[in-house]
């Protein structure tokens, strides 16, 4: 898919029950490079959908909740509200937020006037207020930060279960960093390839193992074997090559979330999740990450072992603010140095350049309305 900047772009127009944002910032998120790979064959428009940005003007009964001026974020997903739609007419908001069968997801899908661009539109039933403690560079992770809400919301974690995070990347970080501020319990492994992405969380809530590129397989005494070879993870049952304080154990955790596009996480998860356990998958995976995984290995895991496999999408805004707010000074430590580059957005191509490198984890592109705060 190929892209380029467009200078003329005229400024939407917000229909009833919409308002007119200016953007000031948005991140590139791993959905948007995918989809200039191809991901969504046919996407023709803008990208983005992690953006903050201030209202213009707003049109409906709620336009009132929405001066001119208020800096807002957007959930992504854009219901139909037709009176023949299950998930809009079912009462139940987290049905209609995720799965509205009609629904157009901003910058994505049936949705051409994403973020990356001066101005988007969004029905006002999607904007949030930023509460004013919440810097606008903060503010534009409110997206991914809800999507690592949705676990507390989906109430998957119990008092005392044993949590393991795999994948080191910008959504398990924030899978991670909200689980330290929302269980009290040091119950939480976080497992990935880059130590120095890993030390961003300070908290001694987490324990960390670093799957390392140059590891030898040890002998057969130890529980799982993990060769990391570039960017494939492959799985050898029985041994897990680490000293013997970090060792994984099969069967040892009673959750695993996966936070790795790819069905190696998955199978991996399969392996060290115990018996009745679950697996979580927060975000989908690549094709072109799949060979040599073994599908019917991981089928006959979550027969065998009788493991509960649950999706996890989309999250809860409100909840995301609120916690930001609340635990600013913790989040706002470690999602600044989340923040690898910011660009202008006259200079999209090498954001996505650098978005799209080994070791980058979140790159920002500064509107012209963006003051620096």
């Amino acid at each position: 898919t190929a892209f380029h900047l467009q200078q003329d772009v005229p400024v939407p127009k917000p229909n009833q029950g919409e308002a007119l944002v200016r953007v000031l910032l948005a991140g590139i998120c791993a959905t948007d490079l995918e989809i200039v790979k191809g991901y969504k064959a046919g996407f023709h428009g803008i990208l983005g959908h992690e953006f903050v940005g201030t209202v213009v003007s707003a049109n409906g009964d709620s336009s009132g909740a929405f001066p001119t001026g208020t800096r807002v974020v957007g959930e992504i997903n854009i219901c139909c509200s037709r009176v023949d739609c299950r998930a809009c007419q079912s009462g139940d908001l987290v049905l209609k937020r995720n799965h509205c069968e009609n629904r157009k997801v901003l910058g994505i899908f049936n949705h051409n006037q994403g973020a990356f661009s001066e101005y988007l539109t969004l029905p006002l039933e999607n904007l949030h207020v930023v509460p004013d403690k919440i810097s606008s560079r903060i503010a534009a992770f409110t997206e991914p930060f809800a999507a690592a809400c949705r676990i507390i919301e989906q109430n998957l974690i119990q008092p005392g279960d044993k949590v393991a995070v795999i994948g080191d990347g910008r959504l398990g970080l924030l899978i991670a960093l909200v689980f330290c501020l929302t269980c009290e319990e040091n119950n939480l492994t976080l497992i990935g390839k880059h130590e120095e992405k890993m030390n961003i969380l300070e908290s001694n809530q987490i324990k960390k193992i670093v799957l390392d590129d140059d590891t030898k397989i040890a002998s057969d005494s130890f529980d799982i074997v993990i060769v990391a070879t570039g960017n494939i993870v492959v799985l050898y049952i029985f041994v897990y090559p680490l000293d013997d304080d970090t060792k994984i154990a099969s069967d040892s955790f009673d959750i695993v979330i996966v936070a790795t596009a790819s069905i190696r996480g998955v199978e991996m998860a399969t392996k060290i999740v115990r018996p009745l356990g679950k697996i979580i998958e927060k975000t989908t995976c690549s094709p072109a990450g799949s060979n040599g995984c073994g599908y019917i290995d991981v089928l006959n895991d979550i027969v065998v072992k009788e493991i509960m496999m649950i999706g996890s999408r989309c999250g809860p805004f409100a909840t995301a603010l609120t916690l930001m707010k609340e635990h600013y000074d913790d989040v706002e430590r470690v999602l600044s140095k989340m923040i690898s580059s910011s660009y202008p957005l006259k200079d999209i191509d090498q954001a996505i350049a650098d978005a799209s490198q080994k070791g980058t984890i979140k790159v920002q592109i500064q509107m012209a309305a963006f003051t620096n705060e």
